[in-house]
């Protein structure tokens, strides 16, 4: 999937071009094959003195279409979605004029532009927020707030979730997760305060699993103080067991990375990135965030995928 930046203004040097080309290649790899002929991402990246490190706006469209029938295409309706998932799910460039998602960067901050991915100093690495930021425009994008309704849109009342809110659940007094959005506001404004929010998507727990084999599943930043552009839309570090850290999205700058979390990973392939593929195990091997396994796991890999897909398509048509 091509991601190309358009350096807006002055300031943007060969060394930050570079950095933020290459986090933009990092995701290129790991987003798939396009859906469309001459399908791109556009990300308009600026300088500004109102943001504490970085901010991403992404655009939104929302889907009222009928889900596919046949189930091919999982662009389902009544949700809110970054423009470029839109586009990729949508198979055509639905706001061909506008940029996909534009990113801040501070202009009060220390840069290390290096691609040598090591800390330097009390520098921000650029790279790696640069990689968090897209990521943010990819898909990690929550519209809850406090009150437990939907942000506001455009001025308009709002009252329709985010795929990424979708995806996101706590523990029900069954045992099972109930999901935060089939609950009435008042529930969801307890819910995302709860500090036991996760993320509920078969794909981002499956290659969770490869690493740590005990259920684990993402765990959302879901502190009793809820902060808008903060929670919910990270990850919480302290919940994740050291074999699935480091994380690039969590709520704060904490040393280079190279490329995202497996949980991270599949988190948006959940949310749609994977289609029109199969295995997400492919992209995982891509970034060389698991080794490239033996023929005979490729094969129980390949059943188990075929699986979960199909399970998947049935319970959405």
């Amino acid at each position: 999937m091509p991601i190309t930046i358009d350096y807006a203004g002055d300031g943007w040097t060969d060394e930050f071009k570079m950095a933020g080309d290459a986090a933009a290649g990092t995701w290129s790899k790991l987003t798939g094959q396009t859906s469309y002929a001459d399908e791109s991402v556009t990300v308009r990246a600026f300088w500004t003195p109102d943001v504490g490190l970085a901010a991403t706006n992404s655009s939104l469209i929302i889907n009222f279409m009928e889900q596919d029938p046949a189930g091919v295409n999982p662009y389902l309706s009544g949700f809110w979605y970054p423009t470029a998932l839109a586009n990729h799910l949508a198979r055509k460039d639905l706001s061909p004029d506008a940029p996909d998602m534009a990113i801040g960067f501070s202009t009060k901050r220390a840069w290390h532009t290096e691609l040598d991915h090591r800390q330097d100093g009390f520098k921000y690495d650029f790279y790696t927020v640069m990689l968090h930021e897209i990521a943010h425009g990819l898909g990690f994008y929550s519209l809850f707030i406090e009150n437990g309704d939907y942000e506001p849109l455009g001025g308009l009342p709002n009252h329709e979730p985010s795929i990424y809110d979708v995806f996101l659940g706590v523990p029900g007094p069954d045992g099972g997760t109930d999901l935060i959005v089939h609950m009435e506001q008042d529930d969801r404004s307890n819910a995302i305060v709860s500090d036991a929010v996760e993320w509920t998507g078969i794909y981002a727990g499956a290659l969770m699993e490869l690493r740590a084999p005990d259920g684990s599943r993402p765990a959302i930043l879901s502190p009793d103080n809820f902060e808008l552009g903060r929670s919910l839309v990270h990850l919480d570090p302290d919940k994740h067991p050291d074999v699935l850290r480091p994380l690039l999205m969590g709520p704060f700058y904490d040393g280079p990375r190279l490329v995202p979390s497996l949980g991270e990973l599949g988190m948006l392939l959940d949310m749609g990135w994977l289609y029109p593929a199969d295995n997400p195990i492919d992209y995982a091997k891509t970034a060389r965030l698991i080794p490239v396994p033996p023929p005979v796991f490729l094969l129980i890999s390949a059943i188990a995928w075929h699986c979960i897909a199909t399970n998947r398509r049935r319970k959405r048509t």
